[in-house]
């Protein structure tokens, strides 16, 4: 396991599965064009996958311009107490704005991505970091059961790059708290 790997926060199976309500599901918007996802740094070479994946981050870019959505920067810390919102301002920028500075691989090849069905885990990053790994074919998996759920894992993901932890939150915490701000 790599020092990468040992860090890594994660979205986690467990996401879709803990029965919460499905009205959350119908809320996703519309799938942007290609013209709209393309501005986004996806470095994912098969280009199915890459789709998936721009598609996901303008589907969260798009949710983070909601006033709803923009809450929630301020409802996590991270690990010196500052809430992420606190950490954007610091920075000058949006969570749009931070979005698109998030770098987004193929993750496909870490031991993190291959341990399914043990553990399914969707993407990962390490806290503070602007790269974030997709594991692309259990992400294109979750995108069949709806779209939004792209999105979310996007949004969770850019919370670890803001500096949030996990364990507390959990990785399920944080995705529904993003589900409940931003779905």
């Amino acid at each position: 396991m790599t020092r990468f790997e040992r860090g890594l926060f994660c979205a986690v199976a467990a996401l879709v599965s803990l029965g919460r309500p499905q009205r959350l599901l119908a809320a996703g918007p519309a799938a942007p064009g290609a013209e709209g996802a393309a501005a986004f740094s996806v470095r994912v070479a098969d280009e199915q996958a890459a789709r998936s994946v721009r598609r996901a981050v303008a589907g969260a870019h798009e949710r983070l311009g909601r006033e709803g959505c923009k809450r929630i920067f301020g409802e996590f810390r991270d690990p010196s107490g500052r809430t992420l919102d606190q950490n954007l301002t610091a920075l000058g920028k949006s969570g749009q704005q931070f979005l698109e500075q998030v770098l987004f691989y193929d993750g496909s090849a870490l031991a993190i991505c291959q341990e399914a069905p043990i553990r399914v885990v969707y993407a990962a990053t390490e806290r503070g970091s602007r790269v974030v790994r997709v594991c692309t074919a259990q992400f294109e998996a979750l995108l069949r059961k709806g779209p939004v759920w792209g999105d979310v894992v996007v949004i969770h993901e850019m919370l670890h790059s803001l500096g949030l932890g996990e364990s507390p939150p959990s990785s399920e915490e944080i995705t529904w708290q993003v589900m409940e701000s931003c779905g």
